[in-house]
C-alpha cells in the first residue's frame, strides 16, 4: 500500500503562526459535495483521476435536478433538502462555479486577524442563544444539529460535542451546562473527537462536516489543555482539498501516540501523536474501527469496499477483490461497529445505492473474515378484516425509513453484549438477538420519553449509556433505549439561522427560521420553538409585535401567529409556484404581507393570491418593503434591482449590479434609496459572475438621473457578503455588512470599513436587524445562534417621535366616550417646546392640534388628543402624525391604533331589530387584529339554498369560509333591566365541519375587556347543539368551548330562529343577566387548520321582551243582561263532566270532546255548544249522559252548557285537544368518522331500518357506521301517522376516508366523483411537517393508504388530482 507522510507545524489559534510544511501529494479534486449522494452518480466527467478539474456547482445543479425530477421531494427523509441548503450557503464562496478550497477559506480568516483593522469601540457582542427552548404548539424539540460526542474516560462528567458548523462544545457537569471552545476559529465543523486515555487533557478533533459538508475540513486539530487551545497537526489546511471532510478519529488503546482518522481523502495513521500522518488507504473512507483487544486488526469502509488489515494498516485486503465475499460492492453508504464483549463480532449496516433504503445488515463472528446477512425482522401488530388482531412479520425491513442514508446513518453495538445492536437513520431501532429482529425505539414526530430528534448522525456508548447525536441535538439513554434525555437543550447554541426579525424598535421579541429545527421566537428573554419544518424567512409585523409570519423551504407553508408564537395557523403557499430555498417574505408599513415566488404574492384571508406579473424567468431572490412608505417595494432577481411604487403590483427595472444580489436594505428616510450587497452565487451564469463581492448604493428618486455608487472600499473581498443593514435616523448613513467572518461597519465620514467587534464568533452572519430606540444591533448566524451589541446612535438636534397612541383601556367604547392620548418622545439632543399632532380617523384628517411642551432630550410626555367624535363607530382606525419645527427625521413621526366604538341600544314598545339592512341596524364585524375578519354582508339567497332575499352577515359572501379563522359580530350595548322578560334571538343558518369548526355567543359585562360564553346546550328554548370540549371530545374538537353550534343546521335550507331566555336560563346556566344595564354580545366564528364548508349566515339580531303585549284593539261595550224577575238557578259544579281524547295523529281530525250530565244536575233540558276560533262546531239539543263532539282537529275549544230553566245560566269550559308531535329526525354525516348521527324527537320508541337491519331504541341520539357507498335509512315513531323519515345517503359524490379514526394502520380512500385514475396523497402533522407524499393508483375510485407507525393524534391528509391540480384536505385521526 502506497504511503504519503505529512509533517506537523506547531502553531495555535492565538499566535496564528501557520507555517505548515507542504507534502508533495495530490488529491482527488472532483468532489465539492458528498460523493455518495445519489444524484452525484449523474455527474459526467470521464476523467476520475486525482488531477481532474473539480465539478462546478452548475454541473451539480444539473445532476440534482435531473435526479429529483420525478421524485417526491416533500417526503420526510427524501434526501432532497440537504443539497439545496448546502448550495444556498456555499454559493457565496464560488468563483467560476468552483467553491474556494479550505486553504483559501482559512486564508481569509488569517487575513482578517492580521489586517490590524480598526475595531469599533462600542461593539460588545452578547450571545442570546437559543441555548434552550420551550416547545409550544405541539412541535417537536430540537436546538441544532450535532455530529459527534465523546466522554472523558477518566471523568464521566466531562463531555465533548461536535457541531457541523458550530465548533466544539464542552461540559464539565455531565451535559447540564456547556461552553464553546471554538469561537476564535472560523466556522469549523467537528465530526470526530478522540480523548487520550493516558492523558485526558489531550484531545484530537477531526474537522469538517462529514455528513452535509456545511463546513470543510482544516485537518486534525490537537489540544493539550482540555480544549482551551488547539494547534494544527501534520494533517492540516495545507494538505486537505475542497470537498474534504474527516469523520471518525481514534487513539490506539495500546499506544496513545498512534492516531487514526478517516475522511474523504482516505484513512490516515500517525505514530507520533499527530506530528505527521501517513495515508494507508487511498479511498474515500466513511467509517472504520480497531478490533477491541487487538489494534493491529483494522476495519474500514469506503463507498465501494470493506477493508481489513491484520498488521496495523501496513496492508489491507478488500472484499471487492474477494470472489467469495457476500458483502455488497455497490451501495450508498455503510457504517460499522464492534463490541468489547466479543471482539470477534463485527456488524456492517448497508444502504442501497438506488434509494438509500436498507440493503442489509451483515455480521461477522470471525473478525471480519466471513459474514452472514441478518434477517432484520420486524413484527407489527395489526387488525384483520374480521376484527381480530394478528402479527405481521417482515424480513429485511427498511429500518432506514428514508432515502438519505448518505446524509445520516449510525450503528452502535453494546460494549457489554455483542448481540445488542442499535441502528439509526431517521429513528433509532434496537436488536437484542444479533440483528435478526429489530424494534423501533422512537418516532421523530412523537416527543415521548424515548424521543430523539430526526436524523441520527452518531450512536456511541460511553460508561454503559447510549449517546445519539442528531439533527436536533444530543440525547442519552441509560436504560437500553427505553428513555432518552435531551442534553443539548442545556446551553449548546448551534442554531443555523437563515433569517431573523425583531419587533419594530423592540428587540425583546424576535423570530427566526433555522435549518432542521424550524422557527424560534424569543419573548420575555426566553426562546420558544413554535413552528415545524425547516424555518426560512421570518417576519414580525411592524404595526403589531405580537403578529409573526414564517416560511418553510420553498415557500411551501406559511406559519402565522397573532400572539407571540401561540395560536399558530398554517397556510399553504400558492400551489402553482415554488419559491427559492429561502423564499423572501416582507411586511409593509401597513401590515400587508408580500412573498416573492416567480411573481409577488399577497396574503389574504383565504391564502396567497398573485399580485404582480413575473419579473423575469427566474424566482425573486429578495423582496423588501420600505419602512416609511407602504407603496414602495424593492425586489432583486439575480443581479437586477426592481422597484414598485404601488405595493408590489407593478415593477420597474432599475439597474443591474456587477454581481448577484445577496441582500438589500432600504433607506428608512428615503424609500427610493436602497443599499445592496453582491456576492458570488451559483444561480448566475459563469460569464456574469463578479470578480469580487461588493456593496452598492442605488438611488432611484429620479430614474432618469439614477445614482449608483459602489461602497465596497476596503471591505475584505476574500469574505462572502451575506447581509446588510442601513441604520435609520443616522445623518452619516451607517451601514453594517455581515460576512462569513463577522460584522463590518462604515458611514459617509469614513474612508473604509471597521470591524464591528472582536468578540463575535467567526461565523456566517445570515441577517442583521437594528433597533434604534434601544441603540442595538441583533444578528443571526448560521451555526452559532443569535447575538446582540450596542450601536452608536447620533442624536439630531431636533427629532420628535410618537412612541405610542392609545385609548384609556381596551374596552368597547360608547360614541363620544373614547379618547386618545399620544406619547411624544424627544429623540433629539435639544429641548422641544412645541409639537403639532394631526389625527386621522378612518382616513379622515382631523384638525391639527398644537401643544406647548417642555421636553428635555430622551424624555417623553403623554398628551391628551381629546374625545373621538360621536360619528365614528365600529372599528376606528386612528393614526397620529407629530411634527415640530426643523424636525430631522420623519420615520418615527407616525403611530397608529385601532379600537371599537358601539352604540347603546334603545328599548321601546317596538324593540330594537338589527336586520343588517343598513349601517344603523347592523352588527359590527371584526377580528382579533381589528380587521373585518371573514364576515361579509350579502343576500342570504346568494349562498344558501333559500328564497329569502334579506341581507345577512355571512362567513364569506361566496365560496367556503377560510381555514384558521376567528371572527366576531359585535352587538351594541343593551340594557336588559328595562324589560320584564328579556330574551336574545337571531336568525341563523350554518353549515360547518362537524366538531372542528363552530359558532357560539359570548357576552361581556365590562365593556368588552373580558368575555364569557353565553348559555349551554341545555339552555332554553333552543340554543346550542354541542357541548363538547377539547377534553371530552378526544382528537376532533380542539376549538370547542363546551357550548357551540357545529355541523349543519337541521333547517339549513332556511334561516332558523334561535332564542335565549335570560330569566328561565338563570337556573340552568347559573348566570342571570336580566337586570344588567350594559351588556355586550358577540357571535364568534372559529375554524381550524383544514377542511371548510359553506359557513354561517346571521340576520335579525334582537333583544325582545317575552312579556310584551301590544295594546288590545278597542271593543264595543257589552250590553248588560237584564235579569228581570227571573229567579237565580243554582246548579252545582258537579253537574257536568267534560273529558277529552287527543287526536291520534298529527294534523288529523280524530280528537273527541265528551260532555255528560251527572246525578247532581237539576232536572231540565240542557244544550251543549262547542266553539273554536269563533266558529260553532256542533250543537246538542238535548245533552245526553255521554254526548260526544268527534272529528276534532288539535286546538283550543270552548264548551258552553246552557239550560232552558234559566236564560242567564251559562257554564263554559276551555279544553285543549292535543295531537302527538310529528316525528323529527336530524341526520348529520361525519365524513372523517364515516358515521351517521341521528337526532330523534317526537316519540317514545323509535324503529330504525338501516341498510336492512332493524334497530329499536328509546334513545334520542343514535350513531351508525356508514359501511356502504349507498346507505338507506328509515325511521318510524310510535305510530306511522307521526311521519316516516326516509333518506338515502349516496356517498359516491363525496370523498370518504375510512376508518377514521384509524387503529390498524390502514386507511381506505374513496374518491367519489373523481374521474382521475391516480391521486397525489400528502400527509402532514399539526405542525405542518410533511410525513410522506406519493402518487397512488385508483381502482374503482378506491385506494388504500398505510399509516402504520404513526403516533396517535390529529393529521391532515391532502388529496390532489394530478391532472386538474384540484386539492382537498381532510382530517385523519390515528388512535
Amino acid at each position: 500500500m502506497k504511503e504519503r507522510t505529512f509533517k506537523t507545524c506547531s502553531y495555535n489559534v492565538w499566535s496564528i503562526a501557520l507555517a505548515v510544511a507542504w507534502a508533495t501529494l495530490s488529491f482527488p479534486l472532483q468532489a465539492q459535495y458528498k460523493s455518495n449522494a445519489p444524484f452525484t452518480a449523474l455527474l459526467r466527467h470521464a476523467d476520475s483521476s486525482e488531477t481532474a478539474q473539480p465539478y462546478s456547482l452548475f454541473e451539480y445543479d444539473e445532476a440534482f435536478e435531473s435526479y429529483f425530477k420525478d421524485k417526491n421531494v416533500r417526503k420526510k427523509g427524501s434526501g432532497y433538502k440537504q443539497y439545496p441548503r448546502w448550495r444556498n450557503y456555499w454559493s457565496y464562496f464560488t468563483k467560476d462555479g468552483i467553491i474556494q478550497s479550505p486553504k483559501e477559506l482559512y486564508q481569509a480568516y488569517q487575513n482578517k486577524i492580521s489586517a490590524n483593522r480598526s475595531v469599533n469601540s462600542l461593539a460588545n457582542w452578547s450571545p442570546l442563544g437559543p441555548y434552550s427552548a420551550e416547545v409550544i404548539n405541539d412541535q417537536v424539540p430540537g436546538i441544532g444539529r450535532l455530529n459527534q460526542v465523546a466522554v472523558d474516560p477518566s471523568n464521566p462528567n466531562i463531555w465533548y460535542a461536535g457541531a457541523p458548523a458550530g465548533g466544539l462544545w464542552k461540559s464539565t457537569d455531565a451535559g447540564n451546562t456547556w461552553t464553546n471552545l471554538f469561537d476564535e476559529y472560523p466556522q469549523i465543523g467537528v465530526s470526530g473527537i478522540a480523548i487520550d486515555p493516558e492523558d485526558t487533557q489531550i484531545i484530537y478533533i477531526a474537522t469538517g462536516d462529514d455528513d452535509a459538508l456545511e463546513s470543510y475540513s482544516i485537518g486534525v486539530m490537537k489540544s493539550t489543555d482540555g480544549g482551551q487551545t488547539f494547534s494544527a497537526t501534520g494533517l492540516n489546511v495545507d494538505n486537505v482539498n475542497r470537498g474534504t471532510a474527516l469523520n471518525e478519529i481514534t487513539i490506539d488503546p495500546d499506544d496513545h501516540n498512534t492516531i487514526w482518522v478517516a475522511g474523504t481523502q482516505g484513512l490516515y495513521k500517525s505514530t507520533n501523536a499527530g506530528e505527521s500522518f501517513s495515508r494507508v488507504i487511498n479511498d474515500e473512507i466513511t467509517d472504520f474501527r480497531l478490533k477491541p483487544g487487538n489494534s493491529q486488526v483494522v476495519y474500514a469502509l469506503s463507498n465501494s469496499s470493506f477493508y481489513r488489515s491484520t498488521n496495523g494498516g501496513t496492508s489491507f485486503s478488500q472484499n471487492a477483490t474477494d470472489p467469495n465475499s457476500i458483502l455488497p460492492r455497490s451501495y450508498m453508504r455503510a457504517v460499522m461497529d464492534v463490541s468489547a464483549a466479543n471482539p470477534e463480532v463485527l456488524y456492517i449496516l448497508y444502504a442501497k445505492s438506488s434509494d438509500g433504503s436498507l440493503e442489509g445488515l451483515y455480521r461477522s463472528t470471525d473478525s471480519g473474515v466471513t459474514f452472514s446477512k441478518r434477517n432484520v425482522t420486524v413484527r407489527e401488530q395489526k387488525t384483520g378484516a374480521d376484527g381480530n388482531p394478528y402479527t405481521e412479520i417482515q424480513s429485511n425491513y427498511d429500518i432506514m425509513e428514508s432515502n438519505q442514508a448518505w446524509f445520516d446513518l449510525a450503528i452502535a453495538v453494546d460494549p457489554e453484549d455483542a448481540n445488542t445492536v442499535y441502528a439509526g437513520c431517521l429513528n433509532i431501532w434496537k436488536s437484542s438477538d444479533g440483528g435478526n429482529s429489530f424494534s423501533k425505539l422512537n418516532n421523530w414526530y412523537d416527543p415521548n420519553e424515548a424521543y430523539t430528534h430526526a436524523d441520527i448522525h452518531t450512536l456511541k456508548f460511553f460508561d454503559g449509556a447510549l449517546f445519539a447525536a442528531t439533527d436536533g441535538g444530543l440525547y442519552r439513554s441509560a436504560d437500553g433505549g427505553e428513555t432518552f434525555t435531551d442534553y443539548s437543550n442545556n446551553g449548546i447554541a448551534t442554531g443555523q439561522f437563515y433569517r431573523l426579525s425583531i419587533g419594530k424598535n423592540d428587540a425583546s421579541v424576535m423570530v427566526g427560521g433555522t435549518q432542521d429545527n424550524a422557527g424560534f421566537i424569543r419573548r420575555d428573554n426566553n426562546w420558544f420553538l413554535y413552528t415545524g419544518g425547516d424555518g426560512m424567512d421570518y417576519e414580525i409585523d411592524p404595526l403589531n409585535p405580537n403578529l409573526s409570519y414564517g416560511f418553510t423551504q420553498g415557500g411551501s407553508y406559511l406559519f402565522i401567529s397573532d400572539s407571540r408564537g401561540d395560536n399558530l395557523a398554517l397556510l399553504e403557499g400558492p400551489y402553482s409556484e415554488s419559491g427559492n430555498w429561502i423564499t423572501p417574505l416582507t411586511v409593509t408599513r401597513d401590515g400587508e404581507v408580500l412573498a416573492g415566488y416567480g411573481s409577488v404574492y399577497v396574503l389574504g384571508s383565504s391564502g396567497f393570491t398573485q399580485r404582480s406579473e413575473p419579473l423575469s424567468a427566474s424566482n425573486i431572490d429578495d423582496l423588501e418593503a420600505a419602512p416609511s412608505d407602504p407603496n414602495v417595494v424593492w425586489a432583486a432577481e439575480g443581479s437586477t434591482l426592481y422597484l414598485s411604487e404601488d405595493a408590489g403590483r407593478t415593477f420597474t427595472k432599475v439597474t443591474s449590479l456587477l454581481g448577484p444580489i445577496s441582500d438589500m436594505s432600504i433607506n428608512s428616510n428615503n424609500p427610493k434609496e436602497v443599499f445592496a450587497t453582491t456576492s458570488s452565487r451559483v444561480d448566475i451564469a459563469l460569464v456574469d459572475q463578479p470578480e469580487n463581492p461588493a456593496v452598492w448604493r442605488v438611488n432611484a428618486t429620479d430614474l432618469s438621473a439614477l445614482e449608483k455608487q459602489e461602497l465596497t472600499k476596503d471591505l475584505p473581498e476574500d469574505q462572502a457578503y451575506f447581509s446588510i443593514a442601513h441604520q435609520p435616523r443616522d445623518p452619516n448613513n451607517s451601514l453594517y455588512v455581515g460576512t462569513n467572518l463577522g460584522v463590518y461597519r462604515t458611514d459617509t465620514t469614513m474612508d473604509g470599513w471597521e470591524l464591528y467587534g472582536e468578540d463575535l464568533p467567526n461565523t456566517a452572519v445570515s441577517d442583521i436587524e437594528l433597533s434604534i430606540d434601544e441603540a442595538l444591533i441583533v444578528v443571526s448566524t448560521y451555526g452559532r445562534g443569535v447575538f446582540s451589541s450596542p450601536i452608536g446612535v447620533e442624536k439630531a438636534a431636533t427629532d420628535i417621535a410618537i412612541s405610542a397612541l392609545t385609548t384609556p383601556s381596551s374596552k368597547v367604547f360608547l360614541p363620544g366616550e373614547a379618547s386618545l392620548s399620544a406619547v411624544l418622545t424627544n429623540d433629539g439632543s435639544e429641548a422641544l417646546t412645541s409639537a403639532t399632532v394631526t389625527l386621522s380617523l378612518n382616513n379622515e384628517v382631523q384638525n391639527p392640534q398644537t401643544f406647548d411642551l417642555n421636553l428635555a432630550a430622551t424624555t417623553s410626555s403623554s398628551i391628551d388628543l381629546g374625545a373621538i367624535p360621536e360619528i365614528y363607530t365600529g372599528i376606528v382606525n386612528a393614526k397620529a402624525t407629530a411634527t415640530t419645527a426643523n424636525d430631522t427625521w420623519s420615520d418615527n413621526n407616525l403611530s397608529s391604533f385601532k379600537f371599537l366604538v358601539n352604540d347603546q341600544a334603545l328599548f321601546d314598545a317596538t324593540y330594537t331589530l338589527l336586520d343588517q339592512e343598513t349601517s344603523a341596524t347592523s352588527l359590527t364585524p371584526y377580528d382579533p387584529l381589528y380587521g373585518t375578519g371573514a364576515w361579509e354582508k350579502a343576500l342570504v339567497s346568494t349562498k344558501f339554498d333559500t328564497t329569502e332575499d334579506s341581507t345577512a352577515w355571512m362567513t364569506n359572501a361566496s365560496g367556503n369560509y377560510p381555514d384558521m379563522e376567528r371572527s366576531y359580530l359585535l352587538s351594541p350595548y343593551f340594557d336588559l333591566s328595562v324589560l320584564e322578560k328579556p330574551a336574545l334571538q337571531f336568525d341563523m343558518a350554518f353549515n360547518l365541519e362537524t366538531y372542528w369548526d363552530l359558532v357560539y355567543v359570548q357576552y361581556s359585562l365590562d365593556q368588552g375587556i373580558n368575555w364569557q360564553v353565553l348559555g349551554s346546550k341545555n339552555s332554553t328554548p333552543n340554543w346550542y347543539n354541542s357541548d363538547r370540549t377539547v377534553n371530552t371530545a378526544g382528537n376532533d374538537c380542539y376549538n370547542c368551548v363546551g357550548a357551540q353550534w357545529t355541523g349543519e343546521d337541521d333547517a339549513f335550507a332556511a334561516m332558523t330562529t334561535y332564542q335565549y331566555n335570560f330569566i328561565e336560563n338563570a337556573s340552568i346556566d347559573g348566570v342571570d343577566l336580566s337586570q344588567e344595564k350594559q351588556v355586550l354580545f358577540r357571535i364568534v366564528f372559529e375554524s381550524d387548520q383544514s377542511v371548510n364548508a359553506k359557513g354561517v349566515a346571521i340576520d335579525n339580531f334582537e333583544i325582545i321582551d317575552l312579556n310584551y303585549q301590544a295594546p288590545p284593539a278597542e271593543e264595543e261595550p257589552e250590553t248588560p243582561v237584564d235579569p228581570g224577575t227571573e229567579e237565580t238557578l243554582e246548579i252545582p259544579s258537579t253537574a257536568f263532566a267534560v273529558s277529552v281524547t287527543d287526536a291520534t295523529c298529527p294534523q288529523s281530525e280524530t280528537g273527541i270532546i265528551e260532555a255528560s250530565l251527572q246525578d247532581s244536575a237539576p232536572d231540565g233540558s240542557y244544550t251543549a255548544t262547542l266553539v273554536t276560533q269563533g266558529s260553532v262546531v256542533g250543537v246538542s239539543q238535548a245533552l245526553a249522559p255521554n254526548t260526544q263532539f268527534s272529528g276534532l282537529a288539535a286546538g283550543i275549544y270552548t264548551l258552553c252548557i246552557t239550560t232552558d230553566q234559566s236564560s242567564s245560566f251559562k257554564r263554559c269550559y276551555t279544553i285543549e285537544v292535543k295531537e302527538p308531535q310529528g316525528l323529527e329526525v336530524q341526520s348529520f354525516v361525519n365524513s372523517q368518522a364515516k358515521q351517521l348521527t341521528l337526532n330523534l324527537n317526537g316519540a317514545e320508541t323509535y324503529t330504525i331500518l338501516f341498510n336492512g337491519k332493524t334497530i329499536t331504541t328509546s334513545q334520542q341520539q343514535v350513531i351508525l357506521d356508514l359501511d356502504r357507498i349507498e346507505n338507506s335509512i328509515e325511521v318510524r315513531g310510535d305510530t306511522d301517522c307521526q311521519g316516516i323519515f326516509v333518506e338515502t345517503l349516496v356517498l359516491s359524490n363525496e370523498i370518504f376516508i375510512y376508518p377514521n379514526p384509524v387503529d390498524d394502520g390502514n386507511v381506505n380512500l374513496y374518491l367519489g366523483n373523481s374521474e382521475a385514475d391516480k391521486v397525489r396523497v400528502r400527509l402532514h402533522n399539526r405542525s405542518g411537517t410533511i410525513l410522506f407524499e406519493k402518487t397512488q393508483s385508483l381502482f374503482d375510485k378506491r385506494t388504500q393508504l398505510s399509516v402504520k407507525g404513526l403516533a396517535s393524534g390529529l393529521y391532515f391528509l391532502s388529496l390532489t388530482d394530478p391532472s386538474t391540480k384540484v386539492s382537498t384536505t381532510h382530517k385523519l385521526i390515528i388512535r
